[in-house]
């Protein structure tokens, strides 16, 4: 992974991360608008999927803590804050997970 000494963990709900070079991309969970549909698709979709291979424990957390994520556009305000001249955020999933794209 391409790296840069850049540190998500001033971004709510992330977890930190120390790279070096010119570029940074993040998978995260990502917080969609209305916040119902957040809850619903971790109710239905990701603790349930999570649950069968018995990691439903590891997964529960996000429905109480996904309303602190940061938002796509929010992340690549942040990231242009500390220093990148990019940033893209790609919805993916159907907007359950992002993928924020920063370069220098």
């Amino acid at each position: 992974m391409a790296s840069l000494l850049f540190s998500f963990s001033h971004f709510p709900g992330r977890h930190k991360t120390s790279v070096r070079s010119s570029s940074e991309r993040q998978l995260l969970f990502n917080r969609i608008a209305p916040a119902y549909d957040n809850e619903w698709l971790i109710d239905n979709v990701v603790v349930p999927v999570a649950s069968s291979y018995g990691l439903a424990k590891e997964y529960a957390y996000l429905k109480s803590s996904i309303n602190n994520f940061s938002t796509g556009k929010e992340l690549e305000k942040l990231a242009k804050e500390v220093g990148f001249s990019k940033a893209k955020h790609y919805e993916i999933g159907g907007g359950l997970m992002g993928n924020l794209v920063a370069t220098r």
